[in-house]
């Protein structure tokens, strides 16, 4: 009885070590499978096209394939720190968009905004540059706006017409605030260049743009600074922040391995500025 006893429990434990064996070596398995996923997805990488319009301050043609500006030089700074391979492509804001829909390359737009309908046939990165506040840009001569406004008067006044990029978005809150009031708006053509030109010939009052661009628009104009007026929201609307844009047909390994460069950028960029409040 005591042998037969002895033998019933050696074969428990064989089996306990024979289902330890098992378990470890599907552990394994699953480690090494995922392991030649991530390799496999890498290895179909070849180099990623960045899409761009030429759009001051924030990309601009530098020469030799080489675009710099607000969110192209954090960019070309995140992706050679990122060691991924890409190439610079000009492209209108339409045949982005395009781009964007046919999904059938590995390419990313360069500082767009985040937005839901966009996140359905793409995916963001983590933030790439958050600039200033936004402002409207009018002719100085132009009495109907003034040089600090209320967003609410300005959309409300039936006298002012708007110009509007087709498939822009000014941020999360003018988009909303476009909605809620419905002014009076004319479709834009072209870059913001031909906006500005559009406000000089007086075919429009205003449009809605970051300070930063608003600055840089005038100051590579013709025309004297003078003419021109910035007015600043009595809510102080800070532009959202801009993001690589990319298809889905980009690797999540090289999303992610993206954002830990921007992330890491993002943290040192908030400490300087912590550094720098402290020492004023």
């Amino acid at each position: 009885m005591l042998e037969q006893n002895n033998i019933k429990l050696c074969e428990r434990i064989k089996f306990g070590t024979e289902m330890r064996k098992r378990v470890n070596w599907l552990g394994a398995f699953f480690v090494l499978a995922s392991s030649c996923l991530s390799s496999a997805e890498a290895n179909t990488f070849q180099k990623l096209n960045l899409y761009f319009n030429e759009r001051a301050p924030y990309l601009e043609s530098r020469g030799n394939g080489r675009v710099e500006g607000l969110t192209a030089s954090p960019a070309n700074r995140a992706l050679e720190l990122a060691s991924i391979s890409y190439a610079w492509k000009k492209a209108t804001a339409e045949q982005q968009l395009a781009v964007m829909n046919r999904n059938q390359e590995q390419a990313c737009l360069v500082g767009w905004f985040k937005r839901p309908e966009r996140e359905l046939i793409g995916k963001y990165s983590a933030p790439l540059y958050a600039g200033k506040q936004m402002v409207a840009l009018s002719l100085a001569s132009n009495p109907r706006l003034q040089v600090k406004m209320r967003v609410g008067d300005l959309m409300k006044d039936s006298q002012l017409v708007m110009l509007v990029k087709d498939g822009y978005s000014y941020g999360q809150i003018l988009d909303q605030q476009i909605r809620n009031f419905s002014p009076k708006v004319i479709p834009a053509t072209g870059e913001n260049t031909n906006m500005l030109n559009m406000l000089v010939y007086k075919r429009a009052d205003y449009f809605l743009v970051s300070e930063e661009e608003a600055n840089a628009l005038i100051q590579r104009s013709d025309r004297s600074p003078a003419e021109f007026r910035l007015s600043y929201f009595v809510e102080t609307i800070k532009e959202d922040p801009r993001y690589f844009w990319c298809t889905k047909q980009v690797p999540d390994a090289l999303i992610s391995k993206l954002n830990r460069v921007l992330e890491k950028s993002v943290a040192t960029t908030h400490q300087r500025g912590r550094a720098s409040s402290s020492s004023n």
